[in-house]
């Protein structure tokens, strides 16, 4: 995938304000990605890669007005290529700036905040702070347990 002509062709819809064209462009090209198996434009496993196109996708919700639950997922999925690529600092901001999203917006979607508190689990684990780890892995756990059906979520 040519990532310029990718975000030059994306930036052109969100710029002549056609977001139901840049949605479909986005799901489009989502697809394409993942039929030709090309795993860097799906999750690359290039840190600077991913975390590049994680600002960039930030910048263009904000650039579009993207508010409220479905930024704070974007600004989830930044933080966690920010905690994969081992930048703590920067994933510890974007995940305490998806909590403040989230709380912002009035979000009760429980899977929302228990994928935050596993994340920052994973953060805290990853950075040898297993007490806090340890911590939001069970404010996570409390919020899943309280959902029905919720076997396949508790056991993973």
């Amino acid at each position: 995938m040519d990532y310029n002509d990718f975000f030059q062709r994306l930036d052109g819809l969100l710029d002549e304000k056609k977001m139901d064209e840049a949605e479909q462009f986005l799901i489009d090209n989502m697809k394409k990605a993942v039929e030709l198996e090309d795993t860097q434009a799906v999750v690359t496993g290039r840190h600077e890669e991913s975390t590049m196109l994680a600002d960039r996708a930030m910048a263009i919700a904000q650039g579009a007005g993207l508010k409220g639950q479905n930024y704070a997922t974007i600004v989830l999925n930044a933080a966690t290529a920010y905690r994969a690529a081992g930048n703590y600092e920067r994933a510890k901001e974007l995940y305490e700036q998806t909590a403040g999203e989230l709380k912002e917006s009035g979000c009760k979607d429980a899977y929302r905040y228990a994928s935050l508190y596993n994340n920052i689990s994973l953060l805290y684990s990853e950075t040898g702070d297993y007490e806090r780890a340890k911590a939001e892995l069970f404010k996570a756990l409390e919020i899943i347990r309280k959902l029905p059906e919720c076997e396949v979520e508790e056991a993973t």
